[in-house]
């Protein structure tokens, strides 16, 4: 993504709708399509992003923590410039891939270059704990919350 654009995202959802009476699980596949918005320089907002990735054990079939990683470096790669964002990795507990600690990283080449090999290093192990995920996020979100006010106020 260029420094001037946004996204706009469309979002298609596809299922069995054959299900037998009774059934539990549902499958969906989901298609996430974003394009880019030309925006003018005094358009852009600032922004944070944390990235979050599924390492449990789950994520071993097929080529899913493949896709994850392939997914999630992507988003990284298309960060503005500037941009504040962090990569939490879950399983049994929550992780910080990238940066180190529960903070946020401000995009550039090297942070990005950076993130993307720690997200190249991501495996699959343990069960998923969505709330230690929840709980990482919002510790994240409160020191870029507070580092955007600042930000906002020079």
């Amino acid at each position: 993504m260029v420094s001037g654009e946004r996204l706009t995202f469309a979002i298609a959802v596809d299922h069995n709708r054959y299900l037998r009476v009774g059934s539990r699980v549902l499958e969906a596949i989901l298609e996430i399509r974003a394009e880019p918005v030309p925006l003018a320089d005094s358009e852009l907002p600032l922004a944070g992003e944390v990235i979050i990735i599924d390492t449990s054990i789950s994520m071993l079939a097929g080529s899913r923590i493949a896709a994850a990683r392939e997914a999630a470096a992507a988003a990284v790669t298309a960060l503005r410039d500037g941009s504040y964002f962090a990569v939490i990795g879950g399983h049994s507990v929550a992780d910080m891939i990238y940066p180190a600690g529960p903070v946020m990283a401000q995009a550039d080449d090297h942070s990005r270059a950076e993130a993307c090999r720690a997200i190249g290093r991501l495996s699959a192990e343990g069960k998923t704990t969505k709330e230690a995920l929840r709980a990482l996020k919002r510790q994240i979100s409160n020191a870029v919350y507070r580092q955007l006010v600042i930000d906002s106020t020079r």
